[in-house]
């Protein structure tokens, strides 16, 4: 019972294989360029997937709240202090934006300098 090849062993490589210098280059220009491709796909999904659901659920929120406002009090679900509470969230939610969207400005150094102000 003799494996076939085991002669082979020890023995010189072929003309015709590719040496492992080619080898490993090849593998840098191809295998991991996919790999990293792949990556950056899964990432870029997970990103997108995020925002649909950051999305959907800023909408459900705004949705009940307005169906709050409109519909009649006996079709009403939310007590006061529900409603109440959502009205913070969107309010400090919009204020806290606004404010780091300014300091984000006044960090990079958008905002006009006072040395221009006589």
């Amino acid at each position: 019972m003799a494996i076939e090849g085991l002669d082979k062993v020890g023995s010189e490589i072929p003309a015709g294989t590719v040496s492992d210098r080619q080898a490993q280059e090849e593998k840098k220009r191809f295998g991991d360029q996919k790999r990293s491709e792949g990556k950056k796909q899964a990432v870029h999904n997970l990103f997108v997937i995020i925002l649909w659901f950051i999305t959907l659920t800023v909408l459900a929120i705004v949705g009940s709240r307005l169906s709050q406002l409109f519909l009649p009090e006996k079709w009403c679900w939310l007590s006061q202090e529900q409603d109440h509470a959502i009205d913070e969230l969107i309010v400090h939610g919009t204020l806290g934006g606004i404010v780091v969207a300014i300091l984000k400005q006044i960090i990079a150094g958008r905002v006009p300098s006072d040395e221009r102000i006589e």
